[in-house]
């Protein structure tokens, strides 16, 4: 049973096969995390309104969405990259070892074309994932805000979104965020199908806190990690629970 961030590293060497990363206070145990894994088949259903969070990436880093329906506790989390340079690539420039291909294989990520992954294909695609899916809020970091504000518009998607980090309530938005993921691991009310780049992304970061003892941000453990998957899901996450306190449906829209 891996149930203290010192297990971590035995768990990436010998279960995902990587580099070992800078030890630090991880968002949930591995085995926290297992808990909430279950088989597709036994996934609950896409039932109520869906939250989704977005990251977006830049030159080297992956795009994410994460879809939570707060009813069931489902979440998926689905990644993407450029098909420049290929995966094989990247993966040896990051020190990731087959993690790249084999969540290729598994459908958690997407491989499209261009250098930078092309923000309105991944929403495009996205909008297909989600058809018939009742969207009530969508969140994203408010540095991407110009940027994100057109890729919606020119793919039709008239989503709410909740604007996340930068500026005066950075650790506000970050706690509230963070708070919420872990309440939904360690009280195993979140269901997900195994998804190979999320629990690497748990693994390989970490959480700082202010001398207050408030959560601030995550962080990569180490240069090279990838943690997109993750900070799309704690977005989600966020915005479910908080949409969930205060028990009121709003206005909704449809992908």
């Amino acid at each position: 049973m891996i149930d203290t961030p010192s297990d971590q590293a035995s768990y990436r060497a010998h279960d995902l096969n990587l580099p070992g990363a800078a030890r630090g206070e991880l968002i949930a145990s591995v085995d926290s995390w297992r808990r909430c894994e279950v088989a597709p088949d036994d996934l609950p259903a896409r039932s109520g309104p869906c939250y989704v969070g977005l990251d977006l990436g830049g030159h080297k880093s992956f795009t994410s969405a994460a879809c939570y329906w707060p009813d069931g506790g489902r979440l998926e989390v689905v990644t993407a990259c450029g098909d420049l340079p290929g995966l094989a690539a990247r993966a040896r420039a990051d020190a990731a070892g087959a993690l790249y291909e084999r969540a290729a294989a598994s459908g958690v990520l997407w491989v499209l074309s261009g250098r930078l992954t092309p923000v309105g294909p991944f929403l495009a695609r996205l909008r297909a994932h989600l058809a018939g899916v009742t969207v009530a809020g969508a969140g994203a970091d408010r540095f991407r805000h110009p940027e994100l504000r057109q890729h919606l518009a020119d793919q039709g998607l008239n989503w709410r979104v909740t604007w996340r980090g930068g500026g005066a309530r950075s650790a506000e938005d970050a706690a509230q965020d963070i708070r919420a993921f872990q309440l939904a691991v360690d009280g195993e009310t979140l269901r997900a199908a195994p998804n190979i780049l999320l629990a690497n992304a748990i693994g390989e970061s970490h959480v700082v806190r202010d001398a207050s003892g408030h959560a601030t941000k995550l962080v990569q453990a180490r240069q090279r990690a990838r943690i997109d998957s993750l900070q799309a899901a704690v977005i989600a996450l966020g915005l479910g629970g908080a949409a969930s306190k205060r028990r009121s449906t709003g206005k909704v829209w449809v992908a």
